[in-house]
């Protein structure tokens, strides 16, 4: 069985995130209970998570959204595109992928191909996020998973509901449901959970779950309880429930979790956690215990673990040591260590994981990760390690290169994987993102693909979309050289031109040329 004391020394701290996927698989936030205090982090902030929907775009405004994404293999060759599309907003509605058909010369849906589109009210909170893939056989798209949301009028999330798509009754069927409430301060005091009755085709309140929040007057979370509904009862009995305490500058100090043993009638102790922290309100000792003794009426010590933090000048964690206690010994013995480093601006620049081999009585290396940042703190770089066991040090695992404009925006990304027998970086894949400049309110459809011509064009079902870098008129020549059409441009409006027959085409614009197969 595992116990809490196991999952706390395992858990995994946050790290630098792979800034690679800008506007994938966006979900909507899920309602949660209050939050577990990862002993690797500070745990100051415990109330439980209050989804709140993303402001709305102001319309008229301009800003640069991202228009693709073109995965190259590492031979040059494509392998994905994926567009998106946006509202008069500038919320993003729809994002669609296809794969590279090398025999037609053309990107085009297969059963690899993913779409999802996005709805969102009047004030521009998102309340929709649905999901379906191409199927070949059926040369359509098929539904797969849906999420509907509500917002209450501060824009907190008072409604979520999760379908997957039945394919044989051809209907969406529920899985999960949430329901939240707040009081007048936006803290979460109510969180109503069902499953979906398959026999009745409806959300079943015999399969409900419920959690009670309560606060004090500056906000923080003092109670939290957990309750299923009986249904011999017909009524809601009691799970579990925790009570926490806080210091004087708001750092929280204890987390003490109580079950309901239903044969006494009452509440019973289940885990405690204490915490200390240093006069910056850094978490300096952190003690878990998951054994209450109910002959003695004690937490028993030999479950008993604890992280000691280390800090920089800043206030950057450098170093978290984990033990547990050992009874025979009578005293602290080494569990884990975790180790990083920030540079001048705050950023992540090391991430260190180790384990103590009691064995060997060292510690071993569990993983590693290296990051470096530009002038901006733009993410540029991230290495990952793995720890080679028969050499007992770290090995190269995998390698992100992140490459951005002007403005901050990402890029370019080439992905590497180790190759042990050349001894070198291998390149796997690359990413290439396209931005516009676009004043919400009137936003036009707008794709990528050549990125060494002076334009940018897309080509779908024979409709090409040109993209111009300057000003001009741009015309289109069949193979033997006769006009198709021309037309005049501005520089980054998307103008659009049918093809008449498949067949080779000539794209000139005032800076460049080049050459399309439809």
């Amino acid at each position: 069985m595992t116990t809490l004391f196991a999952v706390l020394l395992t858990a995994v701290p946050v790290v630098a995130q792979n800034p690679m996927q800008p506007l994938r698989n966006a979900l909507m936030p899920k309602f949660t209970g209050p939050a577990r205090v990862n002993p690797e982090m500070q745990c100051r902030n415990i109330a439980p998570e209050q989804p709140k929907a993303p402001q709305a775009r102001v319309a008229g405004s301009a800003e640069m959204l991202l228009d693709s994404i073109v995965v190259k293999n590492a031979d040059g060759s494509n392998n994905s595109l994926t567009k998106y599309t946006y509202d008069d907003s500038g919320n993003l509605t729809l994002d669609e992928e296809y794969r590279w058909d090398s025999d037609k010369n053309e990107w085009v849906n297969s059963n690899y191909s993913y779409r999802h589109a996005y709805a969102y009210d009047t004030n521009g909170y998102q309340t929709l996020y649905e999901s379906s893939y191409w199927s070949s056989d059926k040369n359509e798209w098929v539904n797969s998973y849906k999420s509907v949301a509500a917002y209450n009028a501060n824009g907190y999330q008072t409604l979520h509901e999760d379908y997957n798509w039945d394919s044989d009754k051809n209907s969406w069927e529920g899985y999960s449901k949430y329901v939240a409430a707040y009081d007048a301060n936006s803290n979460q005091t109510l969180n109503e959970s069902y499953n979906w009755d398959w026999d009745k085709n409806e959300w079943e309140v015999g399969l409900a779950h419920k959690y009670v929040y309560a606060y004090e007057a500056n906000g923080n979370l003092t109670l939290y309880e957990y309750y299923r509904w009986g249904s011999n009862e017909n009524e809601w009995v009691n799970g579990n429930m925790s009570v926490y305490a806080y210091d004087d500058n708001d750092n929280q100090t204890l987390d003490e979790q109580y079950r309901w043993d239903s044969d006494k009638n009452e509440w019973v102790n289940s885990h405690k956690i204490v915490s200390a922290y240093d006069a910056n309100g850094n978490t300096t000792h952190y003690e878990a215990y998951d054994y209450w003794d109910s002959d003695k009426n004690e937490w028993e010590v030999y479950h008993k673990g604890k992280f000691v933090y280390t800090y920089d000048a800043n206030d950057n964690a450098t170093l978290s040591e984990g033990y547990y206690w050992n009874n025979d010994k009578n005293e602290w013995v080494n569990s884990s260590k975790y180790a990083s480093a920030h540079d001048a601006n705050g950023n992540q620049t090391l991430s260190e994981r180790y384990y103590w081999d009691s064995g060997k009585n060292q510690w071993l290396g569990g993983n590693k990760s290296v990051f470096a940042y530009d002038d901006n703190s733009n993410q540029i770089l991230n290495e990952s390690y793995n720890w080679g066991w028969d050499k007992n040090e770290w090995i190269n695992d995998y390698k992100y290169v992140y490459t951005y404009d002007t403005n901050g925006n990402q890029t370019f990304d080439e992905n590497y994987r180790w190759d042990s027998d050349e001894n070198s970086w291998a390149l796997s894949t690359t990413y290439t993102y396209y931005y516009s400049k676009r004043t919400t309110g009137n936003i036009t459809i707008e794709e990528a693909s050549d990125e060494t011509a002076k334009f940018r064009y897309w080509l779908l079902g024979g409709m090409l979309t040109i993209i111009p870098a300057s000003d001009g008129a741009v015309t289109i020549y069949t193979s033997t050289g006769s006009m198709v059409a021309t037309i005049a441009a501005q520089e980054g409006e998307a103008v659009e031109i049918p093809l008449p027959t498949p067949g080779v085409y000539i794209i000139k614009t005032a800076a460049a040329a080049t050459k399309v197969v439809w």
